[in-house]
């Protein structure tokens, strides 16, 4: 078995280096800047922690929390790591039925695939946790038996997570498709990323600019870290026991804790390997006997037949967002991140102040930048942002079936114009409903109402017309994680096109706005004049993206 398992890691590992062979200069330099900077940060964690244990900081906590926090973060942080690789690994890999067939031992072939991706987690554990460990022990003058140990169980440290994810989608793939529950890893992974990433952004953004420490949350995070300690966990009394071998205070209890876990790491993945084989190879196989339920459809010309054009391509590109977890998890953390710069904008300042109160009054009194005004900014700002991947993303989204769409009987600019309502109408609803809040929220003007509504849709169709004619013109056709779905070559253009036709219609706007507050006798065929010059304005630049897919059109697929 031994050699049958070191034979197919050795062949794992070859794949991957000649895959990482490929990766373009760019991207292997930010890796390693970013390598750089988990080093450094890992580094002053360390240092940090050394200062708390020693008292050198504002309170003091007992010296085994950091290793064994680290050690529990280790733990059970690559669990959700395990359960993807065991889903990928074991049911959804394209050479398993070979590999079945050849004079393999089964043990060999489930511990090799467990295994196939540990050279990179062991790298970003070490370079995430041996510097923190490092740094405290330097700081603690630590013995070198404190660093050998802790080398060799970071080591060993993800084989639990490994081995209880893979028992985790062995058992979950008996109750659902192996290929559904890998959708729901990656919408899960999608949303949990944006979350912690807004986590660690918030409070540097609620922070304020108090720099006195209140002693009562000082004395609370004390007690709470210290507490941390006493938990039941076999990582925090292995992380005791590593700053006792470091401090040659070797005891029966510490040998005990390291016994325990080397019990719940290797142990465990041995159990996995011996244990749980026959389960994983039953439901490979009844997932490869599994028949295709062949649906009994037939023509409805109710559902779609008096439906026009537009309507049916838009109806089906939500189905495809609304069917695929990943896809819609993208378009979750879009309204997600639109909700987060709504709150960080309308919060109240410290003095009491908020920004719906500024006062930008000209000569005359006239207040250009109204409560109304920077309502409806707010809103198309809100919409622009929940919106602005899935219209870039408009085209991508068909992959493989786009195809099917260049060869039928349609025109680009027939698509092109679905493609653009089925992003315009979930925004012209959203927007809606926004306005309607703000005005009774603020108890704006109904006199300016549908002046401010009427901005926003026009303005908000000639956005997603411009950011829905790049994704014809940088078209991704072959991705496989929605995250990278959008071509990166579209990315400056869609923002300076997007910020300059803003630039010029929110000018239009506003400035059609003021001369009617100062011309009130004058103010209906002012305000007429404004949005006639703005549709009109619209329109051209419309048209202008309409005539370049047409041209992008014929290459498209081509190459």
């Amino acid at each position: 078995m031994l050699a049958d398992t070191s034979l197919l890691l050795r062949l794992y590992w070859t794949i991957d280096r000649r895959a990482d062979k490929g990766t373009r200069r760019s991207s292997r330099l930010v890796m390693i800047v970013g390598l750089l900077i988990l080093v450094a940060l890992s580094w002053i964690v360390g240092s940090f922690a050394a200062t708390l244990a020693d008292g050198r900081f504002l309170f003091q906590v007992s010296a085994g929390i950091l290793p064994g926090i680290l050690f529990t973060a280790v733990l059970f942080g690559v669990v959700f790591v395990g359960f993807g690789q065991g889903l990928q690994a074991l049911y959804l890999s394209d050479d398993l039925d070979k590999l079945w067939v050849a004079p393999i031992r089964p043990e060999a072939i489930m511990t090799a695939k467990l295994l196939s991706r540990l050279p990179s987690t062991v790298l970003l554990l070490f370079l995430g946790t041996i510097p923190a460990l490092i740094a405290f022990g330097i700081g603690l003058d630590l013995g070198l038996l404190y660093y050998i140990l802790g080398v060799l169980l970071i080591l060993i440290t993800p084989l639990f997570g490994i081995s209880l994810g893979a028992l985790i989608a062995i058992f979950l793939v008996r109750l659902l498709p192996a290929r559904r529950l890998n959708e729901w890893v990656g919408a899960a992974s999608i949303i949990i990323g944006v979350l912690l990433s807004l986590l660690l952004a918030l409070p540097s953004f609620l922070g304020g600019n108090n720099q006195q420490v209140d002693p009562n949350v000082l004395a609370t995070a004390e007690k709470f870290l210290n507490h941390l300690g006493d938990l039941p966990l076999p990582s925090m009394w292995v992380g005791r026991a590593l700053v006792e071998f470091g401090r040659g205070q070797i005891a029966a209890a510490a040998f005990s804790a390291l016994g325990t876990y080397l019990l719940i790491t290797v142990g465990l993945f041995l159990v996995t390997i011996f244990v749980a084989n026959r389960l994983f190879t039953a439901g490979w196989l009844r997932m490869q006997s599994a028949g295709t339920a062949v649906a009994d459809i037939q023509e409805q010309p109710g559902v779609f037949g008096r439906h026009s054009l537009d309507f049916v391509l838009g109806f089906k590109d939500w189905l495809l967002r609304i069917r695929d977890p990943r896809l819609l998890a993208t378009l979750f953390t879009s309204l997600i991140l639109a909700g987060f710069v709504t709150f960080m904008l309308l919060r109240p300042q410290e003095d009491g102040s908020s920004l719906f109160a500024l006062d930008l009054s000209v000569e005359g009194g006239v207040n250009f930048l109204s409560p109304g005004v920077f309502a409806s900014g707010l809103i198309y700002l809100v919409g622009w942002m929940a919106f602005f991947n899935l219209a870039l993303t408009s085209l991508s989204i068909e992959r493989k079936a786009f195809y099917i769409l260049k060869t039928a009987p349609l025109s680009a600019s027939q698509l092109f114009r679905a493609k653009t309502l089925g992003v315009f109408i979930p925004y012209a609803v959203l927007a809606t409903i926004g306005l309607v809040i703000m005005l009774v929220v603020l108890k704006l003007s109904l006199i300016w109402l549908p002046f401010g509504w009427m901005t926003l849709m026009i303005m908000g169709y000639g956005l997603f017309s411009f950011l829905v004619s790049l994704s014809f013109l940088y078209p991704n056709l072959d991705w496989e994680d929605p995250r990278r779905m959008r071509n990166r070559k579209a990315a400056l253009p869609a923002l300076l096109g997007a910020f300059g036709y803003s630039l010029i219609t929110v000018f239009v706007a506003i400035t059609t706005y003021f001369f009617a507050l100062s011309e009130p006798g004058l103010a209906i065929p002012i305000v007429v004049m404004g949005l006639a010059l703005l549709a009109g304005g619209t329109w051209f630049f419309v048209q202008w993206c309409t005539n370049r897919v047409e041209k992008a059109w014929p290459r498209i697929g081509a190459g």
